[in-house]
């Protein structure tokens, strides 16, 4: 025979009521609840009785029956989307800080919270969703089409109705979604990174620095106030057709080892350049091939204009001789230990 419950359920008569004094009071909600979060208590808090999860105490609406609407203090956990020892999805809520609306009606600026009661146990509340807050911005309308927003202590992403992806940082926030009072970045900008349809990615930060990976054009484009770089080991670059480098100010290479450039031709200056470099060694030959045709030639060069033999003073040879040690031979016109060219 069918049994009445408390609240008014009735119990198959195949079923019985187990014994041991347990209160089916306690255990006949299943209804879901609104409410807010007042208080967040961490694993490591005295109050917490887990000792292992995060629990949040809850002001939570209640009404039995056709009376009136009461609020009681529930302990919960949060319910999430991945529940594995690999796999898992960790957040927290933000609880009230005890003001409330300009009105002063109503509850506070918590968290929105669904809650329900695992077999109905008032004492074991789970966190199952969100419920929009008064407070926060409306929802996009109908021109936006298919949308996602997320937006998570001034982390935000978004996803518009053609599948572009934005996601951008600005810095923790108050509960109330302003800016934080500790945030180091001041000029309201953000730090973003936009995927765009045509498979375009960018990076930027809004004061000038930005890079654009260009999948339409096949380029990549970096835009920079200063840019350095420090690579440990060795860096290959290879170039299918121009390299340009145009600078406003100064250019320096620097190598503590060698330092090579190489071509089918070398330009100094702009590509109309026309005035050869000498060749060190070529000049070195040629010079001393000089020195020496006019010692061999010393006794006699030619007849002057009143047809007198022309003779080259010894003491000019030696002269001669000596520039020739101290210039030619030695190679001190020649650069070979810091500058080479390739004949």
């Amino acid at each position: 025979m069918s049994e009445m419950l408390p609240g008014g359920g009735v119990l198959p008569h195949y079923l019985t009521v187990s014994g041991g004094g347990y209160d089916l009071s306690m255990v006949e909600d299943c209804a879901l609840r609104a409410g807010e979060v007042m208080e967040i208590v961490y694993p490591d808090s005295p109050k917490s009785q887990s000792k292992r999860e995060i629990e949040y105490m809850v002001n939570v609406q209640y009404r039995r029956g056709g009376g009136e609407p009461v609020n009681f203090l529930a302990r919960c956990v949060l319910a999430t989307s991945m529940g594995g020892v690999a796999d898992f999805m960790r957040y927290t809520m933000r609880p009230t800080d005890g003001s409330k609306p300009p009105d002063g009606r109503g509850i506070g600026n918590g968290d929105r919270v669904f809650v329900l009661f695992l077999n109905g146990n008032l004492a074991e509340g789970v966190v199952v969703a969100a419920k929009k807050h008064e407070q926060a911005s409306p929802d996009l309308d109908s021109k936006n089409g298919h949308n996602l927003n997320l937006s998570f202590n001034g982390f935000k992403a978004e996803i518009n109705d053609d599948g572009e992806v934005t996601v951008s940082v600005d810095g923790k926030t108050k509960l109330d979604g302003t800016p934080d009072d500790s945030r180091e970045r001041t000029d309201g900008k953000s730090s973003l990174i936009r995927f765009t349809k045509d498979g375009s990615i960018t990076i930027d930060n809004e004061t000038g620095e930005q890079v654009v990976i260009d999948t339409k054009n096949h380029q990549i484009n970096v835009t920079a106030n200063k840019q350095t770089g420090e690579i440990k080991t060795d860096w290959d670059l290879h170039v299918g057709g121009k390299v340009n480098v145009a600078a406003d100010g100064d250019i320096s290479h620097v190598a503590s080892g060698t330092a090579r450039m190489d071509g089918s031709k070398i330009c100094i200056g702009s590509d109309g350049a026309n005035e050869n470099l000498v060749l060190g060694k070529k000049l070195k030959s040629a010079l001393s091939e000089l020195i020496s045709i006019f010692q061999q030639n010393a006794s006699f060069i030619g007849i002057g204009n009143l047809g007198r033999p022309v003779i080259i003073s010894p003491n000019f040879l030696a002269q001669l001789k000596l520039w020739e040690a101290q210039h030619i031979t030695s190679e001190e016109i020649l650069a070979s230990d810091k500058f080479t060219e390739k004949q």
